[in-house]
């Protein structure tokens, strides 16, 4: 969503490149999209109506559990899918097999407590308010992936590290 000069503004902020800072910049484009998404879906889908969606498009995600528009969720990024086995690195810490699953659970809490759901959660939910939903948790956890269908785009290179 947004024009090309918002899309390259936000990729030149060079806080988007920034460890702690990036997700606050992403978010700025992400929550008012939501909205806008979804009125989108709404105002055009019909009973034909199939949605693929991006990570990021949460409209669409609220757009399919609201108005029952079957969708999918398209992962480019494999960071996105959250694993208890080997995650790879999250910042500056490696998530690996060695690693406790207590502190792989807590580190994603407090991921999603700390930053994630920090900038999401409240726009979210009071969008979910307005249209008679009730709020939602952890919104990166697990409500951002379409409980329908999720197709994840990875390299092979991923893929063989994975097995």
């Amino acid at each position: 969503m947004g024009t090309a000069g918002e899309a390259n503004a936000v990729i030149a902020n060079p806080e988007l490149w920034h460890l702690r800072k990036g997700f606050s910049v992403i978010a700025q484009i992400v929550v008012p999209a939501i909205a806008e998404v979804f009125s989108l879906i709404e105002r055009h889908a019909d009973a034909s109506t199939v949605v693929a969606f991006s990570s990021l498009a949460f409209g669409a995600r609220l757009a399919q559990e609201k108005l029952g528009v079957p969708s999918a969720s398209v992962h480019l990024q494999p960071s996105v899918i959250r694993t208890f086995a080997d995650q790879g690195m999250m910042g500056n810490i490696r998530l690996s097999t060695s690693r406790p699953m207590w502190f792989k659970r807590g580190l994603f809490r407090l991921i999603d407590a700390l930053i994630l759901d920090r900038r999401l959660k409240a726009p979210l939910n009071d969008l979910r308010a307005r249209l008679g939903m009730r709020p939602v948790d952890r919104v990166m956890h697990r409500w951002m992936h379409s409980p329908q269908l999720v197709i994840a785009f990875f390299s092979r290179v991923v893929r063989s590290a994975a097995t």
